[in-house]
């Protein structure tokens, strides 16, 4: 009953075409109790839709959604066991949610049994502290369907603009893992590793979901020439590049930590200085509401500075800081030899011509 031609990709590729009846009975359970006793697995998660017994040919197994005897159970952060899935489910079919086993879907199984059931083993992982939830223009999912999807009512939930930014939140004041949770078209951050893919019933790309471990921040230039004052340590600073042609942009990112949470607006400054001093592109702001801020927290602001058409032939300067959005004064540098200034000077970029 698993016959598909070549065009569906022939057995192996039916289930991406159809499921239910024309593939999915059930069948496969003495197939798993064969492996399970061939790799000494004594019980397994079973996702199915059918009416079969596992116990009836000596599987011992515990039901996930949509058994109606189902076990609790996170989509976003399954717990570490092997899991025995049916085609059908897996595929979002008769599942209280399309992405019900989107985790799966994203990974690749252990085992098939059949062409019918996947065999998947979770390993013991430690669990996210955070979820960093891409907020433009809006969150990707509301705060009770992503602690729904973990299965958790402590996480603590951190919007940001990942257009402009990403954070790096601190949990109990250490690094602790975390997830992203992203458009499908946003790169994750460096490091990141896929967690799932989930689509909407049309079968579109909904989100993604990434998994930053604890020691997941990227290389960046560390800046020791001076501190600013203000709520936020400098850290140093990335640049895609050191030269430009008139028309086009340097990318700044800058790297933050937050000390203490302000209660004033602020915005993270960059700007591009021409040869002779004058500012020729402005990249200020900031994608991390304050509200969501804890000390500990790394900040990345990301800066676009691009070099106008007709930009002289020179050295191009860029310079970074912090303001106070309510007065626009700027945060006060002590540099190291005792100096004080109202920017830092990161590097310089060839450019023009």
């Amino acid at each position: 009953m698993a016959f598909f031609n070549e065009l569906a990709g022939g057995p192996a590729g039916g289930y991406r075409y159809l499921v239910d009846s024309n593939l999915d009975w059930g069948q496969n359970l003495g197939q798993l109790r064969d492996w399970m006793q061939a790799t000494g697995v004594e019980r397994v998660f079973y996702a199915h839709f059918s009416p079969a017994r596992p116990q009836v040919y000596g599987v011992e197994a515990d039901f996930l959604p949509p058994d109606p005897r189902a076990v609790p159970f996170a989509p976003f952060d399954p717990a570490p066991r092997v899991y025995a899935i049916g085609a059908t489910v897996l595929q979002g079919v008769y599942t209280p949610d399309v992405n019900t086993y989107a985790w799966f879907r994203s990974h690749g199984p252990l085992a098939r049994l059949g062409y019918a059931l996947f065999l998947y083993r979770v390993p013991p992982r430690e669990p996210p502290a955070w979820v960093a939830i891409c907020a433009a223009p809006a969150p990707l999912l509301p705060p009770e369907a992503v602690g729904a999807g973990f299965g958790r009512t402590d996480l603590r939930l951190v919007p940001f603009d990942c257009e402009q930014s990403w954070v790096y939140p601190a949990g109990d004041g250490q690094r602790r893992p975390g997830d992203y949770l992203l458009p499908p078209d946003a790169a994750p951050p460096p490091g990141a590793r896929l967690e799932l893919r989930a689509r909407r019933p049309d079968g579109s790309p909904a989100y993604t979901l990434f998994r930053l471990e604890a020691d997941g921040l990227p290389d960046f230039e560390r800046w020791e020439a001076g501190r600013i004052e203000g709520p936020l340590a400098f850290l140093g600073y990335r640049l895609d590049q050191t030269a430009l042609l008139p028309g086009q942009a340097v990318t700044l990112w800058t790297f933050w930590r937050v000390d203490e949470v302000p209660a004033r607006p602020l915005s993270l400054m960059a700007h591009l200085l021409g040869p002779d001093g004058r500012p020729v592109a402005v990249g200020d702001g900031l994608g991390v509401p304050l509200g969501a801020w804890r000390p500990g927290d790394i900040i990345v602001q990301r800066h676009r500075l691009p070099l106008p058409q007709g930009a002289m032939a020179g050295r191009y300067t860029v310079v970074a800081g912090a303001y106070w959005l309510d007065t626009m004064e700027r945060w006060p540098v002590r540099m190291a030899d005792g100096s004080e200034a109202d920017r830092m000077v990161l590097t310089t970029v060839g450019g023009g011509g």
